[in-house]
């Protein structure tokens, strides 16, 4: 029988996670913390689809941020040494 060999995580996933690993958060809490456009807040499954396919706007990684008590920036250093900052949250 073959067996079935799993996705690798994406890179976003495995950001989230140990972000969610380091507040002592779970992929449900996190998912009651954050709402949606209508409001509606997020089902632990969609977080996991969105995880796993790698697919979360910038808006949405703020809004991670924001539900778990952290400021998230990233950083971009050029050939030339200069760096940019950019702050999501």
């Amino acid at each position: 029988m073959p067996q079935i060999q799993k996705k690798p995580k994406s890179g976003l996933q495995v950001f989230v996670e140990n972000l969610l690993n380091h507040e002592g958060l779970d992929k449900k809490t996190l998912a009651s913390r954050l709402t949606m456009e209508d409001g509606k807040p997020w089902s632990p499954q969609l977080v996991s689809k969105r995880l796993q396919n790698g697919k979360l706007s910038v808006e949405e990684i703020g809004q991670i941020g924001d539900a778990i008590g952290a400021k998230i920036s990233f950083s971009v250093t050029f050939s030339d040494g200069k760096t940019a900052l950019y702050s999501i949250n």
